[in-house]
């Protein structure tokens, strides 16, 4: 009688910690829904950044940035869904004007493997063509990883675009106490005491910063923004996230 009584308490105690477990998991699963936490994956996580939104809608020559960085973002999200490998997510809705401070504060809570961001870039001349990937600075400690990501998109990139150029932004002072975005290759690793792009100032998660083309050149608008070219640039990001899944079984 004593032996099926302790039999019982066993098997009520273990019923006991199953509930508290399934407890711990449901509340858990709803944290995370609600986007209070991030629940660990064992997925390749990478999370999306239009780089502009409606309220700051960036360059705008024939065509605005946002509807540009908006088009590719949607259909990049659509096709990593369906990668078994890989979550995906975004800093902010295409219809949702979300501040980089945020957007930071989302990156954060998410903790994914890396941010890519994805803008046109822009050149007074009409006739350059330019790809440029911007890197965390050297003194980021995410700084090694971004400029991996950085080179992993130079490689699915070339053949396609070019020039492609690495490296990193400075907000660097003029004479009229006002600070022009200036471009530095990532060669020159020297420190510099100059600030970079808030987004990038991002600590705790390699970022990378992706201009697809010059947005003030109309040879470029007209091949990147056609369907055509959406597809193909899709394509191009889409290898490089692969590229990156793959360096991360190393």
């Amino acid at each position: 009688m004593a032996k099926k009584r302790r039999k019982l308490n066993i098997i009520g105690l273990l019923l006991i910690v199953l509930l508290v477990a399934l407890c711990f998991v449901l509340i858990g699963m709803f944290l995370n829904k609600q986007g209070i936490v991030s629940l660990p994956s064992s997925k390749y996580e990478v999370m999306l950044d239009a780089g502009h939104d409606l309220e700051h809608p960036g360059y705008e020559t024939s065509i605005k940035e946002n509807d540009y960085t908006n088009a590719i973002v949607s259909r990049l999200y659509t096709k990593l869904s369906e990668h078994p490998d890989i979550k995906v997510s975004l800093t902010h809705e295409s219809e949702e004007n979300l501040s980089i401070e945020k957007r930071i504060e989302r990156i954060d809570r998410e903790n994914p493997d890396v941010v890519i961001s994805i803008h046109a870039g822009y050149d007074p001349s009409t006739q350059i063509h330019r790809t440029r990937i911007i890197t965390q600075l050297p003194t980021n400690e995410e700084h090694e990883k971004s400029l991996a990501y950085a080179n992993l998109v130079k490689d699915a990139f070339t053949n396609e675009v070019e020039p492609i150029e690495v490296g990193y932004y400075y907000y660097v002072p003029t004479h009229n106490n006002m600070e022009s975005l200036t471009f530095i290759s990532s060669e020159d690793t020297e420190a510099k005491e100059y600030e970079t792009m808030e987004l990038l100032r991002e600590d705790k998660t390699p970022i990378i910063l992706v201009e697809g083309f010059n947005i003030n050149n109309p040879e470029d608008v007209a091949k990147w923004t056609s369907e055509e070219g959406y597809e193909k640039m899709v394509d191009l990001y889409y290898q490089a996230i692969l590229n990156m899944l793959e360096d991360s079984k190393q």
